[in-house]
């Protein structure tokens, strides 16, 4: 019997204030950061010349051409099928409030959160690939105003982001979005919309190898599919790349079942600082491992026992990071805070969509086996979203949005064509249905850019990067430059 596709009733704002013990100890460390960033701030910090052009050599870089507009029909479906499908909580804002970012010496950095869900990561990764093409052609249509051609030969939204962070589903997207086969910002090896096609052309060879001859052994001592399918994509799209070749800063969470601990891969800590020797190095891992390790959610698929490159005898078994951080927002939140002391953090949050849970009409064992995964997964999530909307509320000019959607059902494993095609329509209403929040997220990263002036000079400054590296010297000694 074939399973339902996503339907997504009225969408329902706002949402309720949650506190728990441990929600304390962390307003606490957040307020530690916020004496800090006042510290900073009274001590007139600004950012240099050189910084900011740092800064608009870092937000720009992946699209060969300009994306053709989807069908009608598809158009029409979406209008049809979604009503309001957008949930946005915590900072509300508008486009006027950008002026915060023209008005003071502090730079803004964008960050970006995506949960876990499975093969309904489509959706972020369809709501990723809308926003890289109409920023796209906001700057050609710049350039063609102009007259000049537009730099976007290699543009990639990742540019856009600070940091990057996500858990299973969107551990995977966080990963691969912070490739870059030369080592820079200004090349990345994947855009977001091959991201978003990553479960879209592979999804039923990751969902695949179903144990069918015996149900009852695969239900009491195996997983329900053979991983060797996740393995060779994650191969595919990771190669041999590791955790600190990424060029931005990501951060992946997993659960540790030998420490009984969630842990986060951070790529940042993973790159040694000065000259250490081979004990000293910090440690590092393998793209496709760390994948491996986000999305081994228990029943689906097994135990995940990774090493450390540098040091083989750290060696763990890890599960899905969706144990305890599916929604990975306030972690991405907190290390922006960290990183980047005194400036205006702006955060993006991307749910994989939420289950309409109703009461049991039986409120026995079987029941509410089936809803209580869930509704903690959806309990933690609404924690973290009313700790951020605390957070981001003592932080003036600080910015927060949260897009996720409510489903009918929430499979994670459904991977025919039809299902796959309304995940995307979904991801993609968002722009075609012109969403408050979708069109927030959108016009503030587009005054970004157009504030940087589109940054004209990005071929010029690309093209002395790559020869900095493999100099050609001229005769007289200096660097020749073409």
């Amino acid at each position: 019997m074939s399973k339902p596709l996503p339907t997504v009733p009225s969408m329902t704002v706002g949402s309720s204030t949650a506190t728990s013990p441990g929600s304390s100890i962390l307003m606490d460390q957040y307020q530690e950061s916020l004496k800090r960033d006042e510290y900073l701030k009274s001590q007139s910090y600004t950012s240099s010349d050189d910084e900011d052009d740092d800064q608009t050599l870092n937000d720009f870089t992946h699209s060969d051409e300009i994306w053709n507009q989807p069908p009608p029909s598809e158009h029409d479906v979406a209008k049809r099928s979604l009503s309001k499908t957008m949930m946005m909580t915590a900072t509300t804002t508008t486009t006027d409030d950008y002026s915060n970012y023209k008005n003071n010496n502090n730079k803004t950095r964008f960050v970006l959160s995506i949960d876990g869900g499975g093969i309904r990561g489509i959706i972020p990764g369809s709501i990723l690939a809308s926003l890289e093409k109409e920023i796209i052609q906001e700057i050609v249509k710049h350039f063609d105003q102009l007259g000049e051609k537009p730099p976007v030969h290699n543009f990639a939204l990742t540019s856009c982001f600070d940091l990057i962070a996500g858990t299973s589903t969107g551990g995977i997207i966080a990963l691969g979005s912070g490739i870059s086969p030369t080592n820079s910002r200004f090349n990345f090896k994947y855009n977001a919309s091959d991201l978003g096609d990553l479960y879209t052309n592979n999804g039923s060879l990751i969902f695949s190898k179903e144990n069918k001859h015996n149900k009852l052994r695969e239900f009491l001592t195996s997983s329900r599919y053979d991983p060797s399918g996740l393995e060779s994509v994650l191969t595919q799209y990771f190669g041999s790349y590791k955790l600190s070749d990424l060029v931005i800063p990501v951060l992946v969470t997993s659960f540790d079942l030998n420490r009984q601990e969630l842990v986060v891969f951070d790529s940042e800590k993973a790159k040694p600082q000065g000259e250490l020797t081979q004990r000293q190095l910090p440690s590092d891992y393998y793209l496709r491992d760390i994948a491996l390790a986000t999305s081994a959610a228990p029943t689906f698929f097994p135990i995940r026992t990774i090493e450390s490159i540098t040091d083989p005898s750290d060696k763990h078994d890890y599960i899905d990071g969706a144990v305890t951080a599916n929604n990975p927002t306030m972690l991405a939140y907190l290390k922006a805070k960290k990183l980047y002391p005194g400036d205006n953090i702006y955060v993006i949050s991307l749910g994989c969509g939420y289950e309409n849970i109703e009461r049991p009409v039986l409120e026995g064992k079987l029941e509410w086996a089936k809803t209580i995964s869930s509704l903690m997964i959806t309990g933690a999530s609404n924690l973290t979203e009313s700790l951020m909307q605390q957070m981001v509320e003592l932080s003036p000019n600080d910015r927060y949005w949260r897009i996720d959607v409510k489903l009918d059902q929430c499979y994670l494993d459904v991977t025919s064509e039809d299902f796959l095609k309304s995940l995307k329509i979904i991801g993609t209403s968002l722009r075609t249905n012109d969403d408050h929040a979708y069109k927030t997220i959108r016009d503030t990263i587009i005054d970004f850019y157009a504030s940087k002036g589109y940054y004209t000079c990005f071929r010029l400054v690309e093209e002395i990067e790559q020869q900095l590296e493999s100099p050609k010297l001229r005769k007289d000694g200096h660097i020749e430059l073409i």
